[in-house]
């Protein structure tokens, strides 16, 4: 997931009412579907919009390089009349199964006028994200939850003993963290595993002393 800044401007002279919606291109090429939008805007001339969006990536995603649009103009599924567009490129590099999945590629943040209220982007499963990874000696485990619920957090080593309980009680919905410190282990690879609301996420950890 990334978070970008829309920004909408007319300088056009007069009050302009148009379409606005965002998609992106595969690394093959192919286009996605919309995902922001087609919003209905209407602008005063000489007004700017800026709004705070958060875009998740799904990890079943293809890898590689995309490009992310940003249109004005009328919308049409199969014909859109394009006023002006804006892009930039992002990378999404490989998951393997140590790494927090996103189940989706869901848009959200600061609403857009007429949009309806704040969006929130909270994942519809469990995640787990260390940082700094690598680290030393301390790395914080962010997890985010879907749903209240009892929250086990573990740490292991290579060799499957366990090193350390994080977390072993309830929680809350949404975004929390938890702090291992490795100060009396030595470098190596650790697995964080989660356990929550019957899913398990894990997360592979690099000590780097």
């Amino acid at each position: 997931a990334f978070q970008f800044d829309a920004q909408l401007l007319n300088q056009s002279g007069q009050t302009q009412t148009f379409n606005a919606w965002i998609r992106w291109r595969y690394p093959n090429g192919t286009w996605s579907g919309v995902l922001l939008g087609p919003l209905t805007l209407s602008l005063p001339n000489g007004s700017n919009v800026v709004r705070q969006r958060n875009q998740n990536v799904a990890g079943s995603n293809p890898s590689g390089v995309y490009t992310y649009v940003g249109y004005t103009g009328t919308y049409s599924a199969t014909n859109p009349t394009v006023w002006d567009s804006s892009s930039f490129l992002f990378t999404k590099t490989a998951t393997d199964g140590g790494e927090a999945w996103v189940q989706d590629n869901a848009n959200g943040g600061e609403p857009f006028p007429g949009e309806g209220s704040q969006i929130p982007l909270l994942p519809s499963g469990l995640t787990l994200k260390a940082s700094p990874n690598p680290f030393n000696p301390r790395t914080a485990l962010g997890f985010t939850l879907a749903a209240p619920g009892h929250v086990l957090l573990k740490v292991y080593d290579t060799a499957g003993r366990e090193v350390g309980t994080l977390v072993d009680g309830w929680r809350e919905a949404g975004l929390h963290e938890a702090t291992f410190d490795a100060s009396g282990l030595p470098s190596g690879v650790y697995l964080a595993r989660m356990e929550a609301g019957g899913s398990t996420q894990t997360q592979k950890l690099l000590l780097l002393k």
